[in-house]
């Protein structure tokens, strides 16, 4: 489905009428679609089933389409107009459910689509359906996923993924045809092994992969909530599982693979379906899916209700009456309120735009995130800047604000661009931090541990490095390869080439739209617009700290767009700041508990990275005399 929500071509009908109410909390329409050949015309008839009766049927998983690319077919004696893209996978279905040896003759034609199932023009009507849309493809038999039309290169493709199965049965005995090899683990293949295909059957495989539901927000939930799934491209049908076997193949090869470009929202998608979590949260899925598309910016919300219904207590409201700067307000106040966590409040970093919503509510309808990304983009729960402590959430009489309690932790005194780090052996590494950060007297916790649990290297990677994270090791021997032969041989001579290469990447990659910033005595990475003057608060709920800003403070301290620090520049810069490092253990709490108080609103810039204070830290000396209530606006 590719939503109700989403842009949609009115249906018409001959008639008035031609939807009678669904009287039942889990009534839904089916489509019984009549047999005939590709070149004839679409018939079909619709009959009301609830979902307590466990009727037998399939659920439709497709992209609508060009609404003004339209088809006309017939339902109940009805002409009835579609988008074409529904027609073409009424059409499939039709084919493969005919006959006794039809792949999906057990589903005797009967099938759900939205675009014809729910009355769209009702929308009291839709605001229900969209609510039970998880139930109605776990109720399903099957998920029927749609492609799109086929011809030579995507027979090609599909060719190929048959091969590639073919090849993980041969080396894993005793596993049955459409096993997905996701939910048992790593697969042990011949490292000379030759893949087949030749290189335009793999770019067909690129192609396939690239079709357009692989990108829809509502194709994410609707393959994880049915009990089976089947793909069809053109005149081919496969499983799911055919497809997940076939990727591991060129996924578990070290030499001699191939790269699918665009496979992460097919592998996501798998992993979800076989080992998906028992807690999903909103705030992780909204994430996991942020690159995916929804004509209708709610959807971006909406389309992922029905993955979190069957673990959250509190229902969810679906209201399309609802304007989307509302429904993304109520979400963050929602998961907060239910998931007992700041978690949602991350996402402000990423989804940043010049939207006119308030600075705490992201806007998610921004496809691809123009900012940074979470400071715990994994959701691994790495940090605990706040000690599990419960979100406090003050009733505001403004809808436009968000009232947390917290204490001030810091000032911002420096921001520097790290995208002026020019990485060479003589400086680029801990090491020379270490020189320094103690050459400056910076306090000794900061320098503590092995030459890679250093102050820098802990904040420039936010603790994911192979070094030091169960997360890293795990592909450091892919990821980081130069530098693990380097260590163990007992970092011999000079640093190489290929290791700065691997640790400017790591860098790079987790510091993308930060900036690395000075307090009293620590340092940290935080969202690129912050300015010196901000301060960094730790918020009840969250498992980072959060960079607030006044809202009397408008001057702006950081240099001028364009302006490049250059590297010797920055080490001068911590030399100097430096020099008369904070005492211990030392928080600015009651000087800028005073400011806090002063303080009537905060524009929230996004959470951030602050070294010696990201598990609890803290809070071991914070008094009640600190706590206040931040006005987020």
């Amino acid at each position: 489905m590719s939503t109700v929500g989403e842009a949609r071509v009115a249906i018409q009908t001959t008639t008035d009428g031609f939807y009678s109410p669904l009287l039942g909390q889990r009534d839904i329409r089916l489509l019984e679609v009549l047999p005939g050949d590709d070149e004839s015309a679409i018939v079909t008839s619709m009959v009301t089933v609830s979902l307590e009766s466990k009727p037998t049927y399939a659920a439709l998983s497709y992209v609508w389409g060009d609404a003004t690319q339209t088809s006309i077919i017939e339902c109940n004696g009805k002409s009835i107009s579609i988008t074409t893209s529904l027609a073409e996978a009424l059409k499939a279905f039709r084919r493969f459910s005919a006959g006794l040896d039809a792949p999906l003759k057990e589903f005797q034609s009967k099938i759900w689509a939205d675009q014809l199932c729910i009355n769209q023009h009702d929308v009291l009507e839709r605001n229900h359906q969209v609510g039970i849309m998880g139930s109605v493809y776990s109720s399903s038999a099957c998920a029927f996923i749609w492609l799109g039309p086929g011809n030579e290169a995507s027979d090609q493709a599909l060719s190929l993924i048959d091969s590639l199965q073919e090849i993980l049965l041969e080396h894993i005995p005793g596993l049955n045809v459409g096993e997905t090899v996701l939910s048992s683990g790593t697969v042990c293949l011949p490292e000379d092994m030759v893949l087949p295909g030749d290189d335009q059957a793999w770019a067909d495989l690129e192609v396939l992969f690239s079709r357009p539901w692989f990108n829809r927000t509502w194709t994410f939930q609707e393959p994880i909530r049915a009990p089976e799934r089947m793909i069809a491209y053109g005149s081919k049908i496969r499983s799911w599982s055919t497809f997940a076997d076939a990727i591991i193949v060129p996924l578990n090869l070290r030499h001699g693979g191939k790269t699918i470009f665009n496979i992460n929202p097919f592998l996501t998608l798998s992993i979800f379906i076989n080992k998906r979590p028992k807690d999903l949260r909103l705030s992780q899925l909204i994430y996991k899916t942020q690159q995916r598309e929804a004509s209708d910016r709610r959807d971006k919300v909406y389309a992922l209700y029905g993955l979190v219904q069957e673990y959250q207590k509190v229902p969810l409201e679906i209201s399309y009456a609802m304007s989307v700067e509302d429904v993304y307000r109520s979400t963050v106040r929602f998961c907060i309120e239910n998931e007992r966590s700041l978690s949602i409040l991350t996402h402000v970093s990423l989804f940043r735009t010049q939207s006119d919503l308030p600075s705490w509510v992201p806007d998610w309808g921004n496809r691809i995130g123009s900012g940074c990304n979470p400071v715990d983009a994994m959701y691994v729960k790495k940090f605990n800047a706040s000690s599990m402590g419960q979100p406090l959430l003050v009733t505001s009489s403004s809808n436009d604000k968000l009232i947390l309690k917290g204490f001030v932790l810091a000032t911002v005194e420096r921001t520097i661009d790290i995208t002026a780090l020019e990485l060479n052996a003589e400086d680029s590494f801990p090491e020379s931090w270490i020189t320094v950060a103690a050459a400056a007297g910076v306090p000794v916790r900061f320098l503590q541990g092995k030459a890679f649990k250093t102050s820098y290297d802990l904040t420039m990677t936010m603790e994911d490095s192979p070094f030091h994270s169960e997360f890293g090791k795990r592909f450091s021997t892919l990821l980081w390869a130069n530098s693990i032969r380097w260590i163990a041989a007992g970092r011999p001579g000079p640093i190489p080439r290929a290791v700065l290469t691997e640790y400017k990447e790591e860098i790079y990659g987790g510091t993308r739209k930060r900036r690395m910033f000075l307090t009293k005595d620590s340092l940290g990475l935080a969202p690129e617009p912050t300015q010196m003057g901000d301060r960094v608060c730790i918020l009840l709920g969250g498992n980072e700290p959060f960079i607030l800003r006044p809202r009397q403070n408008t001057a702006r301290t950081t240099p001028r767009k364009g302006a490049k620090l250059k590297h010797q520049s920055i080490w001068k810069t911590i030399r100097q700041h430096m020099a008369n490092p904070a005492q211990h253990g030392s928080r600015e709490s009651s000087h800028t508990a005073k400011q806090a108080t002063e303080a009537t609103e905060w524009t929230l810039i996004g959470d951030c990275y602050l070294n010696g204070y990201m598990h609890g830290e803290a809070m071991e000396t914070v008094t009640e005399a600190d706590y206040v209530n931040f006005t987020l606006v």
